[in-house]
């Protein structure tokens, strides 16, 4: 029990509670979501629509890392009916939960008074402590470490529920492991190890259980986004390093209080003489050197908030019998450092949020998203799930409409289930498993993958049209685990051929073949002499080449010279045609064709359909000639375009 005289001696109630409410209003003021959010909450939908907990429908593909959240969160969702407030209020429920329990840990009021400071001061805790990820239930889990360590009788009585929340920590975000897996280790003891490691085995079970369902319904234990930024990135690890040091130094020069916490958190384990005070220590350092070790993120600040709030609960023990001078000295370093990274967002006017310039690619996400998705934006525009797939629903679409974007966020949100994104920066199944295509050109977190030739046509039209035959054999595993019925004979037999990589050398080969050397796509140019209907989709009509990042080289039987081209191809691409006679170039001709979509309709009438058929379809353009008569047998198609936009042609018309 807190003793209340001495506590009102050493700090009144009123200071508390106004800084747990100042805390609470600075927590309300900067709540909002982030785009990568709606990666999960794009999952949440379908689930609950009946399409399972995927992200494309039909496609099993885990895209989110935190499968606690995840079903935290489409309970939430599923009650409430509405996605975006009932988030915030989940992550404020839950922020609010970990800060109580942190003061009661901490029981001295001037420990308190310390920690709601810090709290405050850092611009991590107060940017993640909403944002729709899963931060404030890291918070709750680490808090409540921490206090099971604090509150629960020592032996085995510990030891089943720390390995419990371990394995919380674990279903949240498996790298928490990381952090937490020291402490548990702490409390084993040598005596009877077999029958703890049995009760540890037992308490983690929720964990262990959800790998095996995903290893059964994703086919792996782990979510597509770790292929992409851990296991396949392509990158040096000399690179990624240096730039994990560039994360360091980012959140040193913006939001120094919370490196300072981190600091300090490690400094008070390893100096106390309970072991496992020290093991959460060592856990911190293990954290942070997996954050140096991948790069950081592109989120400044968001892969230190488990290190800082194992830093409060290791502090929050040390404050409460801590000598008053360290206190003060404390509370003027926490000062001194809020005051060294500017003004602190929640005592600004939210119109104040405003984007600002990413250093080394790492960039204020709260503030580069808020104008659209703050809770307190005068601009704030809460995204509509599923809205542009029922558009499509009443004008009378019912084949799914394929968008190859980067972009993983919003937009699918609220295209909804109809939609199926060819994704090249976090989510799709296969290209996550390649190497980024430009290791000497990237962001963090955003590897960019090349889409194979034959890839979009595979999912377009149901067969397995890849052209390089390993990784076409490396894909019909994969394809048939991802799509074909939970119970077939053919995914039972594809399953361990894909955990085991029995084809995985095909898909090392087409790394090694054509994957940054994509080989040219040679067809007759009297396959492609009927014109296409305007407004068509390549998605919809097989005779619509793509046009991969090799090109297609169109071949004559007799020599051409021609006075006109007429082409069908899609738009926002700059095409390039350059004509060819015996294999030497005799002319080349540019295309253009890029301009502004503008925006979705919105209105429940508006043309859908329309938008999409100007925006991804296919259009008539007239090539310009160039002077003089040349004759050539046959013609070179190369293409640039924006990351992620998909180029076909639909006809080439020679007119003379």
């Amino acid at each position: 029990m807190i003793a209340l005289p001495s506590f009102r001696a050493k700090a009144p109630w009123f200071v508390v509670a106004l800084l747990g409410m100042g805390l609470v209003a600075a927590i309300l003021r900067l709540a909002w979501l982030s785009d990568d959010a709606y990666i999960t909450l794009r999952t949440v939908e379908n689930l609950l629509a009946g399409h399972g907990p995927v992200w494309n429908v039909g496609e099993r593909v885990q895209t989110y890392t935190h499968p606690a959240w995840f079903w935290l969160l489409a309970l939430a969702r599923w009650l409430s009916g509405e996605h975006y407030f009932t988030t915030i209020a989940l992550s404020v429920l839950l922020t609010t939960i970990g800060v109580v329990m942190l003061a009661v840990m901490a029981r001295s009021g001037r420990a308190i008074v310390l920690l709601l400071l810090v709290l405050l001061g850092s611009r991590a805790f107060g940017d993640f402590a909403t944002s729709g990820l899963e931060t404030p239930l890291v918070t709750v889990l680490l808090v409540w470490l921490g206090w099971i360590d604090h509150r629960t009788p020592h032996g085995e009585q510990r030891l089943l529920p720390i390995a419990f929340v371990v394995g919380l920590c674990g279903l949240t975000r498996l790298d928490l492991l990381c952090l937490v897996g020291p402490m548990l280790l702490a409390h084993l003891r040598k005596d009877r190890l077999m029958a703890q490691l049995a009760q540890v085995l037992l308490a983690m079970s929720p964990l262990i259980g959800w790998s095996l369902f995903a290893t059964w319904y994703y086919g792996s234990p782990f979510a597509i986004t770790a292929y992409a930024k851990a296991f396949s990135p392509g990158i040096p690890k000399g690179d990624l390093l240096a730039q994990g040091v560039r994360y360091f130094a980012h959140t040193a020069t913006h939001d120094p209080l919370t490196l300072v916490t981190i600091a300090g958190g490690m400094v008070v384990g390893f100096a106390v003489r309970d072991v496992r005070g020290r093991m959460l220590a060592l856990g911190m350092v293990l954290g942070c050197i997996y954050v140096a070790s991948v790069g950081g993120d592109f989120m400044s600040g968001r892969f230190f908030m488990p290190t800082f709030v194992a830093a409060c609960v290791l502090l929050a023990r040390w404050l409460r019998t801590a000598p008053p001078a360290a206190a003060w000295f404390l509370g003027a370093l926490v000062v001194l450092l809020v005051s060294l990274s500017g003004k602190p967002a929640w005592s600004q006017s939210p119109a104040a949020d405003l984007p600002i310039a990413a250093e080394h690619g790492i960039v204020d996400e709260r503030r580069y998203y808020y104008r659209g998705l703050g809770l307190f934006s005068p601009k704030r525009e809460i995204p509509v799930a599923g809205r542009m797939s029922r558009a499509l629903a009443r004008q009378g679409r019912q084949r799914p409409i394929l968008l190859s974007v980067s972009i993983a966020g919003n937009m699918p949100f609220v295209a909804g289930p109809q939609f199926h994104f060819i994704d090249t920066w976090l989510c799709d199944p296969l290209m996550m498993r390649l190497p980024a295509l430009t290791p000497e050109r990237w962001r963090i977190g955003h590897f960019t993958r090349g889409i194979p030739d034959g890839y979009p046509e595979s999912l377009a039209f149901g067969d397995n049209r890849l052209l390089h035959a390993g990784l076409r054999r490396y894909y019909e595993s994969l394809r048939t685990v991802l799509r074909a019925p939970l119970d077939s004979a053919d995914r039972s037999a594809a399953l361990p051929r894909l955990l085991f990589g029995s084809n995985i050398d095909g898909l090392r080969d087409y790394v090694v073949d054509e994957y940054r050397q994509p080989q040219r796509r040679a067809l007759a140019l009297s396959d492609m002499a009927t014109p296409a209907a305007v407004g068509t989709f390549w998605f919809d009509d097989p005779t619509v080449r793509c046009i991969g990042r090799g090109g297609l080289r169109m071949t004559c039987v007799t020599t051409q010279k021609p006075q006109k081209m007429i082409v069908h191809v899609t738009r926002l691409v700059h095409y390039h045609f350059v004509f060819r006679r015996n294999g030497q170039e005799v002319a080349r001709v540019e295309l253009p064709t890029i301009v502004d979509p503008g925006l979705p309709p919105r209105g429940d009438d508006g043309d859908m359909l329309g938008y999409l058929q100007g925006f991804v379809g296919l259009h008539r353009f007239e090539v310009p000639m160039p002077d003089g008569p040349f004759s050539f047998d046959a013609i070179d198609v190369d293409v640039e375009h924006p990351a992620g936009i998909q180029a076909a042609l639909g006809s080439i018309v020679l007119e003379r």
